[in-house]
C-alpha cells in the first residue's frame, strides 16, 4: 500500500497496524469512534523537519509546532520533550501549551482579530504576540503605555502576494476566493501600511524583534516550492526595508508553515531537503543580520500520526449504489465537507483485498452532505460488512481540532495515544474514563 509508514503503519496478513499495535484490537478494546495517534512519528516527523533546517541553517532554528492542527496534550508533552516552540491562535492554546511544560517565552501567539483581553491573557501569560493589524497595535499601546521597558512584538506581514498550496480557495496571504468572489486574504498587515505600521510600533516604545510572513499552506510539489521561493524574495525585501527604518537588526523571521503531506497516491511527499537548503541561501544571500529562523509546521508534524476508527452498523442501497454507514460523521471528520478532501479508507482486517465494488461511507450526522467519503465519494474497496471497522487515515490534523462538539448531540471522540510502542498509560486512562463517561 502506498501509505504504509515501516514502524508506523504496517499490514500484516492484511490486518493494519498503527506502531505495532492491532488497529482492530484497539477498537474492540477503547470502543469506537476513537483517535489513535502515533506519538513515535510525531517525534519522528518533528526530528526530520528541524535536523533538514538545521544543515543548512547556521542560525538558531525555532519550530514551532501551530498546535491549532491537533491540540492533544500527550503529543505536545512529546513535543516539549524534543524542544519545540508553539505557535499559538488563541489565549487558550498558549494556556495549555504552558500546562504541557512550555515555557511561556516559547509560545508566540498569532491571533486574528485580536480583543484586548486576549493581548492582556497573553501578556499575563508572558508570550510573544505576533500583531496582525494597526488596530491592534493602537490598542496594545494603550495597554503597555505605563510600563517600563519597551515592549517586544513581532508583526505579520501580508506581502499582497498569492500563496502557494493546494487549495487556492484557502490560502493564506494575498487575495483568496471564496464562494466565487474574489476578497483580500484577512490575515496580517496590508503591505502597504507595513513601514507606517514599523514606525508607529516604534514611537510607542515598542521593540519589534522579528517579522512574520505566512505564505500558503500544504505545498507538496517542486512547482509549489518555486513559487514559495518566489515569493520569499519579496518578503526578504520587506525585511530590508524594516531594518533601514528600526536602525537596528531583527532578532528572527518567521516563515509560517506550509509544508504538506501526502493524503492520496499521486501526492508526491514534501521536497524537505530542498527547501531547507534554497531557503537558507536565500536569506543567507539577504544581507541580514538574523540570530534565528522561525517556522511553523503543524500539518508535517502531526497528520499522518492520526487515524480515525469506527464501525460499519448499516448497509443499504440508493440508486442501485451501495451506501455504508458508519458510526461517526462529518461532525468527527469534518475536512471532506469543509474542503472536499481526500482521505483513504480501509477495511482494518481485510486490507489487501482486492476491490470488490463501489462504496458511499455515509456518517450517522442528520444532515445531506454527511458523506465521509470525498473527491471521490464513492470508493472501489472490498465490499464492507456490519461489525466491520475502517480506518480513516492521515487524521492527525485538523481533525479532531475542528471536531463540532455537541452537533445533533453526538459525543466528542476519544483520543488515544501510542508511544514507544505501547498504549500510553496516561491517554490511555483518559479513554477509559472518557468512553465510560458517554455510555
Amino acid at each position: 500500500m502506498w501509505w504504509e509508514i515501516p514502524g508506523h503503519l504496517d499490514v500484516t496478513g492484511q490486518k493494519l497496524f498503527i506502531g505495532g499495535q492491532s488497529a482492530e484490537a484497539l477498537a474492540l478494546k477503547y470502543g469506537t469512534p476513537l483517535h489513535v495517534y502515533n506519538g513515535d512519528r510525531v517525534v519522528e516527523n518533528f526530528r526530520r523537519f528541524r535536523d533538514a533546517i538545521g544543515v543548512y541553517n547556521p542560525r538558531e532554528t525555532r519550530v514551532h509546532y501551530a498546535m491549532k492542527t491537533n491540540s492533544n496534550p500527550r503529543l505536545l508533552e512529546l513535543l516539549y520533550g524534543e524542544g519545540s516552540w508553539i505557535d499559538a491562535v488563541s489565549p487558550y492554546e498558549a494556556t495549555a501549551a504552558v500546562e504541557a511544560g512550555f515555557d511561556p517565552t516559547k509560545i508566540l501567539f498569532t491571533g486574528s482579530s485580536v480583543q484586548d483581553s486576549d493581548m492582556s491573557a497573553i501578556r499575563a501569560i508572558g508570550s510573544g504576540m505576533n500583531i496582525d493589524s494597526p488596530s491592534q497595535l493602537d490598542r496594545l499601546s494603550a495597554l503597555v503605555k505605563r510600563e517600563p521597558v519597551r515592549y517586544p512584538i513581532s508583526i505579520r506581514i501580508d506581502p499582497g502576494i498569492t500563496g502557494a498550496g493546494h487549495v487556492p480557495d484557502n490560502i493564506t496571504t494575498g487575495s483568496v476566493t471564496i464562494y466565487g468572489e474574489k476578497v483580500a486574504t484577512k490575515f496580517g498587515v496590508d503591505k502597504s501600511e507595513v513601514m507606517e505600521v514599523i514606525q508607529r510600533a516604534n514611537s510607542y516604545g515598542m521593540k519589534v524583534r522579528g517579522l512574520h510572513f505566512h505564505i500558503g499552506s500544504n505545498w507538496r510539489s517542486e512547482e509549489e516550492i518555486s513559487a514559495f521561493l518566489g515569493n520569499l524574495d519579496g518578503a526578504l525585501d520587506f525585511s530590508r526595508q524594516a531594518v533601514a527604518m528600526l536602525g537596528y537588526d531583527l532578532e528572527f523571521l518567521d516563515m509560517g508553515g506550509g509544508p504538506g503531506v501526502r493524503y492520496r497516491e499521486e501526492h508526491p511527499e514534501f521536497p524537505l531537503e530542498r527547501y531547507a537548503r534554497e531557503l537558507t541561501q536565500r536569506i543567507d544571500n539577504s544581507g541580514l543580520n538574523l540570530p534565528a529562523l522561525a517556522f511553523e509546521p503543524g500539518r508535517y508534524i502531526s497528520a499522518d500520526t492520526g487515524i480515525l476508527l469506527a464501525e460499519v452498523v448499516d448497509i443499504k442501497k440508493k440508486d442501485g449504489k451501495w451506501v455504508v454507514g458508519v458510526n461517526t460523521g462529518f461532525n468527527h471528520l469534518p475536512r471532506p465537507e469543509i474542503y472536499n478532501s481526500h482521505h483513504e479508507v480501509v477495511i482494518v482486517n481485510n486490507v489487501d483485498a482486492e476491490p470488490e465494488t463501489g462504496v458511499k461511507i455515509a456518517g450517522n450526522v442528520c444532515e445531506t452532505g454527511d458523506y465521509l467519503t470525498r473527491d471521490p465519494i464513492e470508493r472501489q474497496m472490498p465490499m464492507p460488512m456490519i461489525g466491520d471497522i475502517v480506518a480513516f487515515l492521515t487524521t492527525g490534523s485538523y481533525v479532531k481540532a475542528m471536531e463540532m462538539k455537541g452537533y445533533n448531540m453526538w459525543r466528542p471522540v476519544p483520543e488515544l495515544v501510542i508511544y514507544n510502542g505501547v498504549p500510553d498509560d496516561l491517554s490511555t486512562e483518559i479513554v477509559v474514563r472518557h468512553r465510560e463517561r458517554l455510555n
